[in-house]
């Protein structure tokens, strides 16, 4: 055997010690992806406090994706603990948690005749039903990170309670001619092109499938190359997409959708 050989031979313990190390690494690397908790992007934690109006009080920290106060709270007690009824006006309230209601006799409580279940979300109070059938948009849905406390109190009656499923996004459309479209919308599909469609209504979209996603064509008949009023050539004019005024960079149809998500569309020329 010759030096070099014997000298490339010297070398063998440290390449072998190097494989091993870059082993090891990449196999806790791999223990600790295979281990991540996948995190569903509409999730929200938030804080409960439930004040019975006998000195009771309860608290509980929340993650759920029901981001209504019927949600939080089947997330944090249960479906079978509370009740949800309804008032003359059609607005939905909380009734009842843990056989705590209007007119029943609760021990520590004298005459409840006149207590109800009101709500303050980030110390902020929920309308009272009547208030809230005259402006049911403004009746709150909870948002990540917020505080809600229920209390059994004296009041004018109980807070109204928003009981839809799905996030609240605001969709904004311009149509390149001074025309808008501004809506927010309550929508159970999570994702950007879900909640154009329920903006504007499948039938008024022009979509075409390019294998990677739905791409929009057009919206309400305005699409690229159509008549429209105030543009006088719209051959260069495409319907582009933004989050939260940014640049939107994947698919309408494969961004997922966060409450209070703004989503703008622009027939916009190039």
């Amino acid at each position: 055997m010759t030096e070099g050989e014997k000298a490339g031979l010297g070398w063998m313990p440290i390449v072998v010690v190097a494989v091993v190390i870059v082993a090891a690494i990449g196999g806790i690397f791999l223990m600790q992806e295979m281990n991540k908790v996948e995190i569903d992007p509409n999730e929200i934690s938030a804080t409960l406090v439930i004040d019975y109006g006998n000195g009771d009080v309860d608290w509980y920290n929340v993650t759920t994706v029901n981001n209504t106060l019927p949600g939080v709270l089947s997330a944090s007690i249960g479906d079978d603990r509370y009740e949800m009824e309804r008032s003359i006006e059609g607005v939905a309230y909380l009734g009842s948690i843990d056989n705590i209601a209007n007119n029943m006799t609760v021990q520590g409580i004298g005459d409840t005749a006149s207590m109800w279940w009101s709500y303050t979300i980030n110390g902020t109070w929920a309308p009272v039903t009547g208030q809230a059938f005259a402006a049911k948009d403004d009746i709150a849905i909870v948002r990540e990170g917020q505080t809600i406390e229920l209390r059994f109190m004296l009041g004018d009656g109980p807070s109204g309670v928003f009981e839809k499923t799905g996030i609240s996004v605001k969709v904004n459309i311009d149509f390149g001619n001074g025309t808008y479209l501004n809506q927010t919308i309550i929508s159970d599909n999570y994702t950007a092109l879900g909640a154009l469609e329920e903006a504007v209504g499948y039938a008024n979209l022009d979509m075409q499938d390019f294998g990677w996603g739905a791409f929009v064509n057009g919206i309400d008949g305005i699409s690229t190359g159509s008549t429209v009023e105030g543009i006088d050539d719209t051959s260069s004019y495409y319907w582009l997409w933004y989050i939260n005024d940014g640049y939107a960079s994947v698919g309408a149809g494969q961004y997922v959708l966060q409450d209070g998500d703004v989503v703008d569309w622009r027939f916009e020329g190039f």
